[in-house]
């Protein structure tokens, strides 16, 4: 345990819980978001048993979530896979999810477990979603890519509505744009996703119909495709 970090007892954790809404577990505090719930970051390298530990000790308390790559590690689709295996035993309790990496496999391996696990019934009460891909926006899938199956856009949730997701941010990824719900957001972020494969001007018009609840909306890097504007007929 690094110095000046004190462990927090198991019977501590109630009155934790109760009195801050807060317990910080093997990373920093996920800045900008409101203590409402019990705070881990997985910012190290596998297997994560510290931070494992206490989160399997977290009951049903609402879960804040964040899993980054570090300078001398970088997730790969395997690990993506496991770590999410284990999380998402608890899926219907994590609030916030936010993760930050490279490379486009461990990118696809969480859009494909948040499909599987929309897909097969599971209460989602996530409010806040941040995917970052850190990469060249230019490097995108090719032919030969392997599996096969995620060369097509995957749908947000597998194209299932998330109810109290207000808060989404996409930088370097896309998605199915035309399948993706997106309706009930206050914030959404959209950054450096090249412009064939930024949402189509249909899918922006069809968006913008939902969001009369947005306060704060941003696309920074990317923009409605001219191609999707032709075929739709739109100026």
């Amino acid at each position: 345990m690094s110095r000046g970090r004190q462990q927090v007892p198991m019977q501590a954790l109630k009155g934790v819980c109760g009195s801050h809404g807060l317990v910080n577990i093997g990373g920093q505090l996920l800045s900008g978001i409101p203590p409402c719930g019990m705070q881990f970051g997985f910012e190290t390298s596998p297997p994560f048993e510290r931070s494992l530990a206490w989160f399997h000790r977290a009951a049903v308390a609402p879960l804040d979530i964040r899993i980054n790559d570090q300078e001398k590690y970088h997730y790969n689709d395997k690990d993506m896979e496991a770590l999410l295996t284990k999380l998402f035993t608890k899926i219907s309790n994590i609030r916030i999810l936010i993760v930050v990496v490279k490379d486009w496999e461990p990118i696809l391996v969480v859009l494909d477990k948040l499909r599987s696990a929309s897909r097969s019934g599971i209460p989602l009460v996530i409010e806040r979603f941040e995917l970052h891909r850190t990469g060249s926006p230019y490097i995108q899938l090719g032919e030969g890519f392997q599996p096969s199956s995620f060369l097509l856009p995957i749908a947000l949730f597998g194209g299932v509505q998330a109810p109290l997701l207000r808060y989404l941010s996409l930088n370097g990824v896309h998605v199915d744009w035309r399948c993706s719900p997106l309706a009930n957001l206050t914030t959404i972020d959209i950054r450096r996703i090249p412009l064939e494969r930024s949402p189509g001007i249909l899918e922006v018009s069809r968006s913008s119909q939902n969001f009369s609840c947005i306060t704060e909306a941003c696309m920074d890097g990317c923009r409605p495709s001219v191609a999707a504007r032709r075929r739709y007929q739109w100026s």
